[in-house]
């Protein structure tokens, strides 16, 4: 649901990827440059803003996190030009808000960018429901690609959430 907490758990979870994994690089992608820096950054300060200059730094001007202690890397990225997303060698990336129409191909390059040597390989995918009509949906839950053929569901688990099951949302948001 809106508002429940996926976006603030992607940036927890890629956070804790870095932390653990010296030199990876990974991305957290939105569909917009507007969405990285009013939805990542707040999210960032919130939960490791008292460690800021210690344990990572934000670099503005090529938007993305520099982990000073062990050499991990995030990237902070748009996808708003998915062709824009080729080229970079992760560990992972976690994609925010996908049910935007360009995100299935961002989805799609972003898959081939995992290939850091040496680490686990991660990409996640955030977003409301779209129904069934939708990529996600065949995706994740019919487990079918575009293609037609067969996914493997272990590949594609699924984690909801409610916009009730944010405790720290006042009342008048349900």
């Amino acid at each position: 649901g809106r508002q429940a907490g996926k976006s603030f758990v992607s940036v927890i979870k890629a956070f804790t990827f870095c932390l653990n994994h010296p030199k990876a690089r990974g991305a957290l992608v939105a569909p917009t440059y507007k969405q990285v820096k009013n939805v990542f950054l707040p999210h960032m300060q919130h939960c490791f803003g008292s460690i800021e200059g210690r344990l990572w730094r934000f670099h503005r001007g090529d938007m993305a996190v520099r982990f000073l202690h062990n050499g991990a890397h995030l990237l902070l990225l748009s996808a708003d030009n998915p062709d824009s997303l080729r080229g970079p060698s992760l560990a992972f990336w976690g994609l925010d808000e996908a049910r935007a129409p360009f995100m299935q191909e961002a989805f799609l390059i972003l898959q081939h960018c995992l290939t850091q040597e040496g680490y686990p390989h991660q990409g996640w995918v955030t977003s409301t429901p779209a129904g069934p009509a939708h990529w996600l949906y065949e995706r994740w839950v019919q487990h079918r690609s575009p293609q037609g053929t067969g996914l493997n569901p272990d590949n594609y688990p699924i984690f909801r959430l409610r916009t009730k099951d944010n405790w720290h949302l006042p009342a008048e948001h349900f």
